[in-house]
């Protein structure tokens, strides 16, 4: 049970509910270095996992659930802070929780579909890329930079999202071997370049990096779906 990939994975939930206390106690920096652990036990437990072949039901189901709180959660209450400003009524900021439904909607499908053949591309958004990016957001409140209407683009950005995450637009798999990276040159190359804005955007590059994942991603499978077509 308490394997070295399981613990990394716990660890995710762990820095997860810490960002949240670190948020509503206005602690944002701490938030965003806490998103990142999480980001990042998130990627080394699988990796951890296949390499110690320490795969298990177990680690799937525990990864899922600490994803719901790390990038289910987390982002949505990112979201509901800011959009709080928002003084229309209505119980508007509310719809930032609508990222923690389709988080879990999102995982729990992804966990039905875990068995089948893998592939090089996710069916959606992934959620730990849609926690990325909402945590990106905490830039304005470091007041690094401004946005102007920035609690309404953080409106868009929820249901965008919410969108994505369901839907079955494919998205580029980080894979660490040779061969991915030999591939996805270019990807690397674009998420080097939005990392390079950080002095200027602060933590904001994080949503361009997410942006233009999506974005790398979407021209990949239309130059896919083209080749395959002419071969037919």
């Amino acid at each position: 049970m308490f394997s070295i990939a399981n613990c990394l994975t716990a660890s995710n939930l762990f820095f997860g509910c810490l960002g949240i206390v670190s948020l509503f106690r206005g602690d944002y920096q701490y938030t965003v270095v806490f998103s990142i652990c999480a980001a990042l036990a998130d990627l080394l437990d699988g990796w951890i996992a296949r390499l110690l072949n320490q795969q298990s039901e177990l680690g799937q189901e525990l990864d899922s659930l600490a994803d719901v709180v790390s990038f289910g959660v987390l982002p949505s209450c990112i979201a509901y802070q800011i959009m709080n400003g928002i003084d229309l009524g209505f119980g508007l900021p509310y719809i930032a929780f609508l990222l923690a439904v389709m988080a879990a909607f999102r995982l729990a499908r992804f966990n039905l579909k875990a068995s089948s053949k893998p592939s090089p591309y996710f069916q959606g958004v992934p959620v730990p890329m849609m926690g990325i990016f909402f945590t990106g957001f905490l830039s304005v409140y470091f007041q690094e930079t401004t946005i102007p209407y920035f609690e309404f683009i953080v409106l868009a950005s929820v249901l965008l999202f919410s969108f994505l995450m369901i839907s079955h637009f494919p998205i580029v798999k980080l894979m660490i071997n040779k061969n991915w990276m030999q591939d996805h040159w270019l990807l690397l190359l674009l998420c080097f370049l939005g990392a390079c804005l950080y002095p200027f955007i602060g933590f904001l590059c994080l949503n361009v990096i997410v942006l233009l994942w999506i974005l790398y991603s979407f021209f990949q499978n239309k130059n896919r779906n083209h080749e395959i077509s002419s071969k037919n």
